[in-house]
């Protein structure tokens, strides 16, 4: 996915206003308003259409124009030039206004994986032919120890509070306006919620002159201290990491804090279902059996907990059906210890049979852990579902448009010899649902577990996964223009075989579609 934001400013006089393209690319493409309209120095022929299914010639991009809402959206399909005739990508161009700007957000979607360097570069080199400023966007979730948030507001708002905790040279003027370390620094307040909110305007001196940054700070109380959600939209690249570096250095690193980030996992099992894991995980006795450690926790809320002979302790905050939330640390975490800024465990059971398949899923979410321990959260949390006899599993879902009729590409995906020649190995498939297949040589084998005039879903194993893992993979089709998409997702697959599967069914799509279209 690429994505470029675009922005134009709007003169203060209706007669004399001249739009002047701003783009972003992870953030946004800033392009200096000179008061005449840009004009990309390329000499390539370029030819539009303002019509939907007119077609277009733009440097080098080719295309069809599927959807056109005056001012809203415009949504094409394209390819570049030295792609292979058969591969699309499709653009959704998102127009809006902001800040007496318009911006325009676009997506690049289905851009075939060898290609994705090449396309960014293109994009990338046309909008430097518009003088464009490529920007970068930064978030940070940020744990305060012993600062409220009202301390933390007053730190960007406060002549007095900013100089004396960070001991820089600064300024705040009535209107809002700032300036940090004799001006190399400067900006304005535009919004200020005490103690919940505060947006400004940011820039260095050192940036193209007139662009500036945005800056959205959301406070939360905390038990002992604060947390805020630091986001940074419209930094220009070459610019990002000193300006990270700046926070770092003159704001977080002279406060007591840390950067916190989130986990999420899915575990998958065979045989259990949900209601015996859900009582598993709060049933003390049972956990030290399976774990061959002493576990301490019961399914009373507000009760205290500890899981591996202390390594883990919490207490329980929430106990509910199929849903269990805890407060949650690692030993290692003295901050769990004094109950300040604590992790939160997230625990969501559901069974897995309503879909054809046995088992259960544990979908589980640890949040706010302290970046320092990552690895240690990671590894010890997949640690104790894999003694468990979980399996820890990830999916994922690729598009591919299609120019035959549905009909014809879900026939395909069930015949055994039309498979075959497209895959060029053996494939075997059942007639009806509930039918067996086996794929790529036998090493892909399940059972047809669902067929309509939309969609097709097998249970899927591998030989070399263990006996008793089960993926699903789904084929679904879409009409949109008198053509089709289709969309594969690929579910509860062994994490460690993720990217594998991914690339294996990325060249299988490419070869369908050449092959049906």
């Amino acid at each position: 996915l690429l994505v470029f934001h675009k922005t134009t400013k709007v003169s203060e006089d209706p007669a004399k206003t001249r739009r002047t393209p701003r783009t972003e690319s992870s953030g946004s493409i800033e392009i200096p308003d000179s008061g005449v309209a840009a004009t990309p120095r390329s000499k390539a022929i370029v030819s539009v259409s303002k019509e939907v299914g007119g077609l277009f010639n733009m440097y080098g991009r080719t295309g069809l124009n599927l959807l056109l809402i005056p001012e809203l959206v415009i949504f094409q399909e394209s390819k570049l030039s030295e792609w292979p005739e058969d591969l699309r990508s499709h653009q959704i161009f998102e127009i809006s206004t902001a800040d007496s700007k318009t911006v325009v957000i676009l997506k690049d979607i289905n851009v075939p994986s060898i290609y994705l360097a090449n396309a960014e570069e293109r994009w990338d080199k046309y909008w430097k032919t518009l003088n464009g400023i490529r920007t970068l966007c930064s978030s940070d979730d940020i744990q305060f120890i012993d600062y409220s948030c009202e301390e933390i507001f007053d730190l960007f708002t406060t002549e007095k509070i900013c100089s004396k905790l960070l001991k820089l040279k600064c300024k705040f003027e009535g209107n809002g306006e700032f300036n940090l370390l004799n001006k190399t620094y400067s900006g304005k307040t535009i919004f200020a919620d005490k103690p919940n909110q505060i947006v400004q305007y940011w820039r260095a001196n050192d940036w193209p002159e007139g662009h500036f940054s945005k800056i959205k700070i959301n406070l939360k109380k905390r038990k002992g201290g604060a947390r805020i959600s630091f986001q940074q939209s419209a930094v220009p690249i070459d610019k990002y990491r000193v300006t990270r570096k700046f926070f770092k250095a003159y704001y977080w690193g002279k406060l007591e804090c840390f950067y916190s980030f989130e986990l999420r996992r899915q575990f998958v099992f065979d045989k259990e279902n949900s209601a015996k894991i859900y009582s598993l995980w709060l049933d003390g006795k049972e956990l030290s059996a399976k774990l061959g450690a002493q576990c301490v926790i019961n399914g009373e809320r507000g009760q205290d907990f500890s899981i591996k002979n202390s390594t883990i302790i919490g207490v329980n905050a929430e106990i509910s059906k199929n849903k269990i939330v805890q407060l949650y640390g690692h030993s290692d975490w003295q901050l769990m210890k004094n109950k300040k800024n604590p992790t939160y465990l997230t625990l969501e059971f559901f069974d897995i049979e309503p879909r054809g398949l046995r088992g259960c899923v544990v979908n589980a979410i640890l949040s706010n852990i302290p970046l320092k321990y990552k690895k240690i959260a990671r590894d010890t949390f997949t640690s104790i579902w894999k003694t468990l006899g979980a399996t820890e599993c990830g999916s994922f879902t690729i598009t591919q448009p299609l120019k035959c009729k549905r009909q014809k590409a879900l026939d395909t995906l069930v015949n055994s010899a039309k498979m075959s020649e497209i895959t060029g190995t053996k494939c075997k498939f059942g007639k009806v649902a509930g039918h067996p297949f086996f794929m790529f040589n036998e090493s892909a084998s399940g059972i047809i577990l669902e067929q309509s005039d939309r969609m097709v879903r097998f249970q899927w194993n591998e030989r070399e996964w263990p006996v008793d893992v089960s993926a699903e993979v789904i084929f679904d089709f879409d009409d949109f223009e008198k053509k089709n998409e289709l969309q594969l997702t690929h579910q509860f697959i062994p994490f460690a075989d993720l990217r594998s599967q991914r690339r294996r069914w990325e060249t299988f799509l490419k070869s369908f579609a050449k092959s049906i279209n």
